[in-house]
């Protein structure tokens, strides 16, 4: 059996064991497994060859069996030599003669100089692409705007009143605002929670009936119409006033 495939099993057999070369060990007690140095022997006594012995220790520092200090990479020009200094310093550890700071020394050494390459994890930057969400900083609402509707109505009757919303900026519709509508009195009482409604194309067309007779109406006189709308967390509260009029005596007819 050649010192090659010597080194493949050995390499097979530790390959769940770290053995850490560093700084941290130095002063210790820790013992360096003696197959490791048994290699470092070998290739010292040329009885294995470089490319077998950079293999070899390539391989366990790229898998964590050996575990080296921080180390400046090489990137080699591939015609670097092993120096002669290097294989004499593998053989004094293999045979205790030095610490493992020198041997590392040399190991990192041949690091440098891209003599032994280590891959490393290369950071990929990931972009993520922002996707711009139209901002509404503020939205108008108008009550009655132009020609349509009127501002009064008929007791007995149905008012009939219409809200549009637009952003402030485009002058654009704004369609799914959400609106909460009250009518109050004059002095601020609930008359009629109409609830939550929403614009439709940037519109909506209401129809409330006034409560009473042609005699009588609670409605009677001023009333507002309390607006609260909400549209992408913007939210705006406006108040729009109608009057509540007593038909004529010759009106008959409830609407």
């Amino acid at each position: 059996m050649t010192y090659t495939v010597t080194i493949i099993a050995a390499l097979i057999i530790v390959s769940t064991i770290p053995f850490v070369l560093s700084y941290e060990y130095w002063d210790s007690d820790f013992t360096v497994p003696s197959w490791i140095k048994n290699n470092a022997g070998w290739w010292a006594d040329d009885q294995i060859n470089d490319d077998s012995f950079v293999s070899g220790i390539q391989w366990m520092i790229t898998n964590d069996v050996i575990i080296l200090p921080p180390t400046e990479l090489g990137e080699g020009d591939g015609e670097n030599v092993i120096p002669r200094w290097v294989k004499t310093t593998a053989g004094w550890w293999s045979n205790d003669e030095i610490n493992d700071s020198t041997f590392v020394a040399a190991l990192r050494y041949l690091i440098g100089e891209g003599i032994i390459i280590i891959e490393q994890e290369t950071e990929v930057e990931v972009v993520e692409e922002l996707v711009e969400v139209e901002e509404v900083k503020e939205f108008h609402m108008i009550v009655n705007g132009g020609n349509c509707c009127q501002n009064w109505a008929y007791s007995g009757m149905d008012w009939r009143f219409q809200i549009e919303t637009f952003d402030e900026y485009r002058g654009n519709y704004i369609d799914g605002v959400e609106l909460n509508l009250k009518i109050l009195s004059k002095d601020g009482e609930l008359r009629r929670d109409i609830g939550e409604v929403i614009t439709n194309n940037g519109i909506y067309l209401g129809r409330e009936n006034i409560p009473g007779t042609k005699h009588v109406s609670d409605w009677y006189g001023d009333n507002i119409l309390s607006i609260a709308g909400k549209y992408i967390g913007v939210e705006k509260t406006i108040e729009k006033e109608f009057v509540v009029f007593l038909p004529h005596s010759n009106y008959t007819s409830t609407g």
